[in-house]
């Protein structure tokens, strides 16, 4: 399994015969087989986590599946009028919206795809994907959005929305899991993952959502490593992230950092 980190919350996920490709809103893909099948998840409607330029990859993939928060439907017309008819008709039955608490099989070719959703603490939905095998968390923006400088009651409701959606998580296992480490947080940006990892017995970690500040994702291991974190299940393998389009190489037996 290859991972490349696009940009901010957005991972591309290669398998043998998929791509998952999550929550693009910039930066550069690298070269894609086109003949494998490509499924591509937007968690919401936010800027930073959709853009209309994946409807474009149906231009290049035969094998395509759009999976989308029902958001985003509010504008969908208008995005599709970007694309030439034949083009926009070809994503639009290649469409799917979903909204949370929902489940799903999603095929683009022989083997389906099983897509489950959660709320967001936010807007729109947060992943849970089994491809080839594989267990996958895209949390989008599912977070405990604890700000500082907001009324009490604003972050108590916070917190409650986050630990309500933590309960269909709790003792479940993910192979790989993709979670928000937001710096505008500040001294509660670790409170989500933190909680995550010590209810969720997860394989390998990516840090998202930080804004570019690729300095908290050290702190974060280091953090881990020091025993702070009372993770449940195996120790995850939390990834240090140095730069947007790094792609890492990870197998059940060995890892290796690809170049």
């Amino acid at each position: 399994m290859k991972i490349t980190f696009i940009d901010h919350s957005s991972f591309l996920v290669e398998l043998e015969r998929k791509y998952l490709l999550f929550d693009y809103y910039k930066g550069e893909l690298p070269k894609l087989d086109t003949g494998k099948e490509m499924y591509v998840f937007s968690s919401h409607s936010h800027y930073d986590h959709y853009s209309t330029r994946v409807l474009k990859l149906a231009e290049s993939f035969e094998k395509i599946r759009f999976i989308f928060s029902d958001d985003i439907r509010d504008d969908f017309d208008g995005d599709l009028s970007e694309l030439s008819e034949d083009m926009a008709d070809k994503v639009s039955e290649c469409t799917v919206f979903v909204g949370a608490d929902e489940r799903y099989k999603i095929s683009a070719g022989k083997e389906a795809t099983e897509v489950e959703t959660i709320r967001s603490t936010d807007l729109g939905v947060a992943f849970l994907v089994k491809a080839e095998g594989n267990k996958i968390f895209h949390s989008g923006d599912y977070q405990w959005w604890d700000w500082p400088g907001e009324p009490d009651e604003d972050n108590a409701k916070a917190k409650e929305d986050f630990f309500r959606e933590l309960k269909k998580l709790e003792k479940r296992e993910f192979d790989l899991a993709f979670l928000v480490l937001d710096p505008r947080q500040e001294t509660s940006a670790f409170w989500g993952i933190d909680s995550i990892l010590s209810r969720v017995n997860i394989k390998t970690v990516f840090p998202m959502h930080f804004w570019g500040d690729y300095k908290i994702t050290d702190k974060y291991r280091e953090r881990l490593d020091s025993g702070a974190v009372p993770y449940f299940g195996q120790k995850p393998d939390f990834k240090i992230i140095k730069r947007a389009g790094e792609s890492f190489i990870i197998s059940d037996h060995e890892e290796k950092k690809s170049q």
